[in-house]
């Protein structure tokens, strides 16, 4: 199989945080960067889905350096202002004909064995590839690989006014993953568990 193209999703309004969460630095540069590298560590291509005023600061902070290929995706009109989903559908379009390890930008513990573990659990007539909560029965959308057969699942969700990634996994045939680190995937979308994460990185490192 081929490998999948790395799509950072960085497009949210970060309501709650009153802040870009994709410009938090956890790890000595900005979050959006420091999850592209990871990922252009194992994918041919990264993509990073994000507005307009975001592609355009990006590509000037990457500018020079061995992030400066990027290739940034804005949602498409048609799909855009609906979540993840729309980064995601968005990308599909974009750069048809392709696979996807897909990442929000809000998940400051992710490492990357995290995402070799998925990459190295794939199987041939899957739609996707996530990692499963047993206890709370619940699949996690991110990290994840979508491959290119989720896309009409999602795109006929989307066009029903279902929104959402997990409701898509449900609809998908799924290759289901017990984590081998749960409490990496944990999201930071409050400016309290945004402390509490840099404070924990802090005492890792």
């Amino acid at each position: 199989m081929e490998q999948p193209v790395g799509l950072v999703l960085c497009g949210g309004k970060s309501s709650r945080l009153r802040q870009d969460k994709s410009q938090i630095n956890y790890h000595g540069a900005p979050q959006w960067q420091f999850l592209a590298g990871m990922l252009s560590e194992l994918c041919p291509k990264v993509i990073i889905s994000c507005s307009y005023s975001q592609a355009a600061q990006y590509s000037r902070e990457v500018e020079g350096t061995h992030l400066a290929n990027l290739f940034f995706c804005v949602d498409q009109p048609a799909l855009a202002d609906s979540g993840p989903v729309s980064g995601v559908l968005s990308a599909f379009e974009t750069v048809p004909a392709t696979d996807l390890l897909n990442i929000g930008c809000d998940y400051p513990l992710i490492k990357k064995e995290d995402l070799e573990f998925l990459l190295s659990s794939r199987k041939p007539g899957t739609d996707a590839v996530c990692y499963h909560l047993e206890k709370e029965n619940l699949d996690l959308p991110f990290p994840a690989i979508y491959e290119r057969s989720i896309q009409k699942i999602l795109l006929n969700l989307f066009h029903q006014g279902k929104y959402s990634l997990r409701e898509g996994l449900r609809e998908g045939n799924v290759l289901r993953l017990t984590p081998p680190h749960p409490e990496r995937l944990i999201s930071a979308n409050t400016p309290e568990e945004v402390e509490r994460m840099k404070a924990r990185i802090s005492q890792q490192a």
